[in-house]
């Protein structure tokens, strides 16, 4: 039996917390008793304040200082554990916030790369609206609940398999012309409308033997991989590092799209990916694609030409040939 490719191999037991929109005069001190109180199971809280307004928890400006922040502790430990060959840290990216109206932003930010976790108190808090975020010994208790709590959500693991619906690219992986992208339904998982055994039950993987996919399979008869509605097939890569490994530095003048951009590509739902993983997007039997349109990540819309496209979890694409929409 063909041994399964790990997405990630060991991930390191630091995870990484991120709490967003507590009221600016507790937020330090909820995360330095946080930081306290959980000091034994290896996690790192990062929270930034927001204001008093609670109808404005997440201006741009709080939310791109969080994504930055993030970003910048995940890579500089995440290349630190691989330089010295340990386990990928962190292990998980998870963020807390507080729903609101405004919370859009914050979610698009931090996108699929990190899990997202509401904070919304039990019955025995004995408050429904968000005005215990003003209110240190509540938030405390509140998010510390969240993240005991943390064990019982249905979090995807570092045992799932390279060809997992999680793992597909989601503006590039077209499950239905007529229906929901995989970039929506990701984004109804990051707002709890879905579960991701929802999701597996709704698209699902189609058997192709190495006759139809033979640079694929080799000499594996057959095996599941998930394909759209353009039948175009989307496995996952056999290679992982080298010339297919994305540079994993945040540039000293990054704008908040290209951190983003570059989290989407390390990380996804949380749980960290291996270098340079990405999706060999091909048709069977050979058919080369011949100006697909897909949509890259860097460059917008293009279209490939070859015998297959890579394409990275944060939508980059390469190919044998790209042209964008003025031919370059």
């Amino acid at each position: 039996m063909e041994k399964v490719r790990k997405v990630v191999g060991v991930p390191g037991s630091l995870r990484l917390y991120v709490i967003a929109g507590l009221q600016q005069n507790i937020t330090p001190g909820v995360r330095d008793q946080l930081q306290k109180k959980f000091s034994a199971d290896k996690i790192q809280i990062i929270a930034v304040r927001s204001g008093n307004d609670d109808h404005n928890l997440y201006n741009h400006g709080t939310v791109d200082t969080l994504l930055r922040t993030t970003a910048e502790f995940a890579v500089r430990r995440l290349n630190k554990s691989l330089k010295k060959n340990l386990p990928e840290v962190p292990g998980r990216i998870v963020l807390f916030y507080i729903p609101s109206n405004d919370d859009e932003y914050l979610l698009t930010q931090f996108d699929h790369f990190a899990y997202p976790v509401p904070l919304q108190p039990n019955t025995q808090h004995g408050k429904r609206d968000i005005r215990w975020r003003a209110d240190f010994d509540m938030a405390l208790r509140i998010v510390s609940d969240a993240i005991n709590n943390l064990t019982k959500a249905n979090l995807p693991g570092p045992e799932l398999p390279c060809n997992d619906i999680t793992m597909l690219p989601p503006k590039n992986f077209r499950p239905d012309q007529d229906e929901l992208t995989l970039d929506q339904y990701f984004q109804r998982i990051r707002k709890s409308g879905l579960s991701f055994d929802d999701l597996r039950k709704i698209i699902k993987p189609k058997k192709f033997n190495n006759s139809e996919l033979p640079k694929v399979l080799g000499s594996v008869k057959a095996k599941y991989f998930y394909v759209d509605h353009r039948g175009i097939v989307f496995p996952p890569s056999k290679s992982g590092s080298g010339d297919h490994a994305l540079p994993r530095q945040i540039p000293g003048e990054a704008g908040i799209n290209e951190i983003r951009r570059l989290m989407n590509q390390l990380f996804r739902f949380g749980v960290p990916l291996r270098p340079g993983f990405h999706h060999d997007a091909q048709y069977p039997d050979d058919k080369p694609l011949e100006g697909n349109q897909f949509h890259c990540s860097v460059q917008g819309s293009v279209k490939v030409y070859g015998t297959h496209a890579n394409v990275y979890p944060n939508d980059m694409v390469r190919a044998e040939r790209l042209e964008t929409k003025k031919g370059a």
